[in-house]
């Protein structure tokens, strides 16, 4: 479905990269959760563990960004 957005045409192809894009994540992360590929952790845990596992110890507020998250998100997770 095409973005109603009217910009220049290298704004509109972006513009319909990045939902095309997103829409794709949204579909493979449900699957991936159907299918119980991540066992009892949820995405974000999973996420944290990947994060942890290739790079090693990270603050917090590192694994926040390195998983493109605002530490707010998590707050109440402390």
């Amino acid at each position: 479905m095409p973005t109603h957005f009217k910009g220049n045409p290298e704004q509109v192809l972006a513009l319909d990269t990045y939902i095309k894009f997103t829409r794709a994540t949204e579909a493979l992360e449900r699957r991936m959760i159907r299918c119980n590929h991540f066992g009892d952790l949820t995405l974000s845990q999973f996420g944290v563990l990947e994060t942890l596992h290739h790079l090693g110890p990270l603050s917090q507020s590192e694994i926040c960004g390195k998983l493109l998250k605002s530490e707010a998100t998590h707050a109440g997770d402390r």
